[in-house]
């Protein structure tokens, strides 16, 4: 009981929780612009979100399958909802098939000498005939790729008048993963409480009052689905499908009353002069990520199994069971800038105030909690990682499908999971990849004849891995970011040094990836390195002997395939192999500006603002290029850095931070940051591209962390971009490569002490500014350090 009297001792005091935990907002989130999928467009492409109330003020709650938006209405609430695994397309489509040319690598002889005879222009047209997939990845061109969509809305009419109301106050408490709302009517106190429990795997709606027999609400559902919706006495039953692939979709809702009474009339609920309303809500697909049908879920005997078990639960208990398990994720990490109190400001004027005097501590900080409870709702092990809009969409016509986007977006999700000591909201990142491992293998063949696996610019739930049909080939082809994704698998272990995973998991998956760069990677005959011809940096510029990014990930992902096989004692030849052609890849160049050149042809517009940096993957999210070990590629990275700017779209700026932190310039992440709060981010927290997209709330919160705790290239650094205006503060739990958690305290800018805990006994190398040095640490160790790096205590 004692997480529920927690709670409840601040059950009706939601400004008085501690800052950097809440959300909180004296208005209900605007109706203005309420359009969902009732006026949406079917031909909408890319535009802003039909709701400006969805988007920009309506807050999110989540467990990694479901998702819902609160909007805290007095009169109405509504809800919408999502259920991850809601996508359109795949292989239950009539007609479907693969999108891969067989065939394709045929021509990739002839389009690679004309890049050599820097015949540019052929070579495109060339490649555009040859190297991109059969469809588009829109369903609005071809319904087998597909979209995430959205599942539904509640609507609960409340018979109060709104302007008879004071006192309102509407909140989500990221520290407890509630949201709530709070006001008074007629001298009663009324309460709702939010959450969706990962444990129990349904969401709990409650509404309560602190007199009996207040609550007389009218409850119904909606969807854009074609759907059969039964109102029982006391449930609801919703069995819909799909439109184009007919895939079956179940929502079960039991309402649950102390006092009143309750009656269902036509498509309606009615609940009568109750005391207290708690509906519970499951809703599933048969989805699996299970290849070649993706389905095999029964959604009507998970859904009810899954409610029978929570409706025999008290409320109490199902809170318990959500804060137990929540709790046990979220506070692992602490982070505090020692700002002042603003608790008692609604968010939307802290940030209103930040958007002018950019300082607010307070609010970084919550920020920061922020992008750790997005991940930890959007993101849990048994489910499809978070897409472009982690789990909350409440369109049928997304942007950009709200799919998986290669060439950044997903990966961006994941950068602060491992280190903000997240490792099993990562899980559903690996199991994704380690399918596209499997599905990749015939794409690689298409187009390379090539052994090993290869994906590209996007995906969707159902493996696509192929190139899509896009206007341009840097928006269809990216034949190394299965390259890319490596990275991913290679740190899980690294910060979690699992052998286990490493064998199982980890190195089939490395393994697969560095077989098709072994057949991929090409000889330049001007001189000799390997390059990837033809190459495009992602979504800029015409086609080149090798993207220098291309470069980067090949390297990197070659290393790591040779590094697991000396880690499991595997392979010895392959490895050594691979490691040698790691070595012959076509290094990073410096150009005529003095820059990082982005293709191997020094082609580089110093003028040119483009949002992706590409070329910088290097620096971050790579470990190739740092100020310490290569200061001259340093310079003119940050060279190039410079010449992008410093406004972008908000995953572009999310990027930034964390590169400007790999500088170890503090002051300049900061000033990054800041431009994601004032220009990039909406009334609710949400990064905006525009529209949203959570991958800058995810990039920002890496970037943070980046700025406190870095571990590449053997090295553990403390405090390695403090900007001046976090001159006090402290953090706690966060991990680093070689499995340690670290806490962190400084003063005046300067380190006071860092506890260090080693997870596995090994060699642990420190780094503060210029001081250095190596403690062998056994197996659940803990030595604490001062500014010098003595050690304080064992």
């Amino acid at each position: 009981m004692k997480y529920f009297q927690l709670f409840l001792f601040s059950l009706f005091f939601a400004s008085s929780f501690a800052q950097e935990n809440l959300l909180w907002y004296n208005t209900p989130a605007s109706n203005e612009g309420k359009a969902s999928w009732l006026k949406e467009s079917l031909n909408r492409r890319h535009k802003n979100n039909p709701d400006k109330a969805w988007e920009n003020f309506a807050l999110p709650i989540g467990n990694g399958s479901i998702g819902a938006m609160i909007f805290g209405g007095i009169e109405e609430e509504r809800i919408q909802f999502n259920e991850k695994t809601v996508w359109e397309g795949g292989p239950r489509v009539r007609g479907y098939h693969p999108s891969d040319k067989t065939g394709g690598w045929e021509h990739l002889r002839a389009i690679r000498k004309l890049v050599f005879e820097k015949k540019y222009d052929e070579a495109e047209a060339l490649a555009s005939e040859h190297l991109k997939g059969t469809y588009e990845n829109s369903d609005i061109d071809n319904p087998f790729y597909g979209k995430y969509q959205t599942f539904g809305e509640c609507y609960f009419k409340t018979g109060i008048e709104e302007s008879k109301v004071t006192d309102y106050k509407r909140f989500l408490d990221i520290g407890n993963g509630i949201s709530g709302v709070d006001f008074k009517y007629n001298d009663v106190i009324f309460s709702r409480r939010y959450f969706v429990s990962y444990p129990d795997q349904v969401m709990v709606l409650k509404f309560s009052a602190n007199k009996a027999g207040q609550q007389n609400i009218v409850f119904s559902m909606d969807s854009p689905h074609k759907n059969k919706t039964t109102y029982l006495k006391d449930e609801i039953l919703f069995e819909g499908n799909l439109e184009h692939n007919n895939m079956p979709l179940v929502c079960r809702i039991k309402v649950k009353i102390k006092g009143g009474n309750v009656i269902s009339v036509g498509d309606e609920i009615q609940i009568t002069q109750a005391d207290e309303v708690v509906f519970i809500l499951s809703s599933d697909t048969d989805y699996q990520l299970a290849p070649p049908s993706y389905s095999g879920e029964n959604p009507m005997k998970n859904t009810r199994k899954t409610i029978s078990k929570a409706t025999k639960k008290t409320y109490q208990k199902l809170l318990e069971n959500h804060l137990a398990d929540y709790s046990r994720i979220y506070n692992r990490v602490k982070l505090n800038l020692n700002g002042e109190d603003k608790s008692n400001i609604p968010t939307d004027e802290r940030l209103e105030a930040y958007e002018k005097n950019p300082i607010d501590k307070g609010l970084e900080e919550l920020y920061y909690n922020y992008g750790r409870y997005l991940l930890i709702s959007s993101s849990r092990e048994g489910n499809l990682p978070a897409n472009l809009q982690g789990i909350w969409s409440n369109e049928i016509v997304p942007a950009w499908q709200a799919d998986y986007h290669l060439n950044i977006n997903l990966q961006m999700n994941y950068w602060n999971a491992e280190q903000a000591n997240l490792s099993e909201c990562n899980i559903p990142m690996l199991k994704f990849i380690e399918n596209l491992s499997k599905e990749g293998r015939r794409t690689a063949k298409a187009y390379f004849n090539a052994d090993g696996w290869n994906s590209n610019i996007t995906t969707n739930a159902y493996g696509f891995t192929a190139p899509n049909n896009g206007n341009y080939m840097f928006w269809s082809y990216f034949p190394l970011s299965g390259a890319w994704l490596t990275q991913h698998i290679w740190d899980h272990y690294e910060f979690t040094m699992d052998k286990k995973y490493l064998k199982e998991i980890g190195y089939p998956i490395l393994k697969g990836q560095a077989q098709f760069l072994s057949d991929y990677l090409v000889e330049d005959p001007e001189d000799g390195t390997l390059v990837s011809n033809p190459s495009w940096s992602p979504e800029h510029g015409k086609v080149s002997v090798g993207a220098t990014m291309d470069h980067q990930m090949a390297r990197g992902a070659l290393r790591f395939a040779s590094k697991a096989a000396s880690v499991l004692k595997v392979d010895f030849d392959l490895a050594k192999q691979w490691e040698n052609m790691s070595k012959r890849i076509s290094p990073d160049r410096i150009g005529q500006y003095g820059q990082l050149q982005e293709w191997k042809e020094d082609r580089d517009d110093p003028k040119n603002q483009h949002r992706h940096v590409s070329h910088l993957f290097g620096v971050y999210p790579g470990r190739q290029i740092n100020p310490t070990i290569t200061p001259k590629l340093a310079n003119a990275a940050i060279k190039s850095l410079e010449f992008r700017g410093d406004k972008a779209t908000g995953w572009s700026i999310g990027w930034k931070i964390n590169l400007w932190a790999r500088f170890l310039k503090g002051d300049r992440a900061h000033k990054l940051l800041e431009n994601m709060l004032r220009y990039r981010t909406a009334k609710n927290l949400f990064c905006l591209h525009p529209p949203f997209q959570i991958d800058g709330n995810f990039g920002a919160a890496a970037g943070i962390t980046e700025m406190l705790l870095q571990s590449q290239n053997g090295e553990v650094h403390l405090l390695p971009a403090l900007p001046k205006i976090w001159d006090k503060g402290s953090v706690k739990g966060l991990k680093a490569r070689g499995n340690y958690t670290i806490d962190i305290e400084w003063n005046e800018g300067k380190l006071l002490s860092a506890k260090i805990k080693s997870n596995t006994s090994g060699v642990c190398k420190i780094r503060y500014k210029d001081k250095i040095v190596q403690i062998k640490m056994n197996f659940d160790e803990v030595i604490t350090l001062d500014e010098n790096l003595n050690g304080l205590s064992k």
